[in-house]
């Protein structure tokens, strides 16, 4: 297994206390066995609702693909020549680039200081796979036809992650031109949930039960198998990806989701760089405005894309 620690073993006081309050939180999904996807969106939003924001020098736009809605975030003096195709998490079935994700892609955006554009792609368990892949893999064609293939960077969190990974399996399938790099944030990998850190780190996880993994994966994967790697990636091969960043936390159920997947893209040559945190909840990048290890991330995150 990959170890490769990015931070001392520790976690600053504000990200202690913010762990805190999110296990106060996630006391709603204590003692269920499941959840309607009504209320999973409405918990998450409200979360988004509550984290701090600050304004931003960001220009807002979005464009239309055939109704699928293209979100693009554009920090002044940006480099023009270059775009980040974000895809958020929210487990296959929530979220959206406006209300969950608008102060992190903004402050990436700040941060980069390049243009990202993110997908606001069709959601289970009313349109589930290949309905989100397929809508990533149409906007990515969209910004084939008018940036070089090494200028896009594909970017996403969580489900969203897993998602950015699947699209790069299938573009090499289809042998159209791959992203320059690809960075991922908690990665969903296997919705097989077949991770020991699904149950290692059930206590320690602040926001996402592993649990909740097994049921959304269901109505995500419509009957299809849940090893299929366009669904699951962990089970794809990676030979001939572009450079990959993992960031994770060692207290997050996904843990090894990321793991195994680094040490599946060592084994044939991919350049991955995994980075594991210490204490931090799910995408602790989303908090960059609590917590210093959120900002921290961003950082590494605009050193990865300049390198």
């Amino acid at each position: 297994m990959a170890t490769d620690w990015k931070r001392a073993r520790h976690c600053s006081v504000r990200a202690f206390f913010l762990q805190q309050l999110l296990r106060l939180n996630s006391q709603f999904w204590h003692g269920r066995e499941t959840i309607p996807v009504a209320i999973a969106r409405e918990r998450l939003d409200k979360l988004a609702s509550r984290i701090p924001k600050v304004p931003l020098q960001v220009a807002l736009s979005t464009d239309q693909l055939e109704g699928l809605a293209l979100h693009w975030f554009m920090p002044s003096d940006s480099d023009k020549n270059r775009v980040v195709l974000y895809l958020h998490g929210g487990a296959y079935t929530a979220g959206s680039p406006m209300t969950t994700h608008r102060d992190l892609i903004s402050r990436l955006a700040v941060r980069t200081g390049i243009n990202f554009v993110a997908v606001n792609y069709r959601k289970a368990p009313e349109d589930p796979f290949p309905a989100a892949l397929n809508d990533v893999r149409s906007a990515y064609q969209w910004l084939l036809q008018r940036y070089d293939a090494k200028r896009i960077f594909l970017m996403g969190d969580s489900a969203g992650g897993g998602l950015a990974l699947a699209l790069v399996l299938l573009l090499r399938d289809e042998g159209l031109s791959l992203p320059a790099k690809v960075i991922t944030l908690s990665p969903l990998t296997d919705l097989a949930a077949t991770g020991l850190s699904l149950h290692q780190n059930s206590d320690s996880d602040a926001m996402v039960p592993g649990w909740l993994i097994t049921q959304l994966a269901g109505l995500y994967a419509g009957g299809h198998e849940l090893t299929q790697p366009y669904i699951s990636p962990l089970y794809g091969g990676f030979h001939g990806f572009p450079e990959t960043l993992i960031q994770v936390s060692d207290s997050e159920v996904l843990l090894d989701d990321a793991r195994r997947v680094a040490d599946k893209m060592r084994s044939v040559g991919v350049a991955v760089q995994l980075d594991i945190w210490h204490k931090l909840p799910h995408v602790w990048q989303a908090f960059a405005g609590m917590i210093p290890e959120g900002r921290a991330a961003i950082d590494d995150i605009a050193s990865f894309l300049r390198g």
